[in-house]
């Protein structure tokens, strides 16, 4: 579920699916609709390869802001092992920035 300070699909379930093109995709709890995809700054769906699992962090310096996104990924069929968040872009609310630590280095998908 995601938090209140979320972006445009804050109070949505978020479901991730984990294909080449894994995307992360938020519906509405009450009827089910699909709200929106979690979009980069140039407003394309974030897409990646592998992913594996999604948690928001806990709230503390320990592990992360209670609206940061985590998320694993196996690139390359899982030869490749990725960890990264997603954060809610300051300065425009409505997309989202991705940063990560894998074993491909930044980016990789």
């Amino acid at each position: 579920m995601a938090p209140n300070n979320f972006g445009p699909l804050s109070n949505t379930l978020l479901i991730a699916n984990n294909t080449n093109t894994g995307t992360i995709n938020g519906f509405d709890l009450s009827t089910g609709a699909l709200v929106g995809t979690i979009k980069n700054m140039a407003g394309k769906p974030i897409k990646i390869n592998q992913l594996w699992g999604i948690e928001f962090g806990g709230g503390t310096t320990a592990n992360g802001k209670t609206n940061q996104l985590f998320f694993t990924a196996g690139p390359k069929n899982g030869i490749n092992g990725l960890f990264g968040v997603i954060s809610v872009a300051e300065s425009r609310k409505l997309f989202f920035g991705l940063s990560s630590l894998g074993s491909g280095g930044p980016f990789c998908w």
